[in-house]
């Protein structure tokens, strides 16, 4: 079980979904996980999430705290 010693503020990033232009704050945990396969090479990782207006998959990185 992990402990919480201290507790800081979760980075989170804003992008613009491609489709309905909805301007939307996310964090990683509300990221999935693609892996696209190309012949012959491991998965590629790419992140994405559902626009909550549109339901369609929006693309977006991972958040790193700056």
């Amino acid at each position: 079980m992990i402990k919480v010693l201290k507790e800081e503020q979760v980075p989170r990033a804003e992008i613009t979904c491609s489709n309905c232009g909805s301007l939307l704050e996310y964090g990683n945990a509300d990221l999935y996980e693609r892996h696209d396969y190309i012949y012959g090479t491991t998965g590629i990782a790419n992140h994405y999430f559902v626009c909550p207006v549109c339901g369609v998959e929006v693309n977006a990185s991972w958040v790193v705290k700056e």
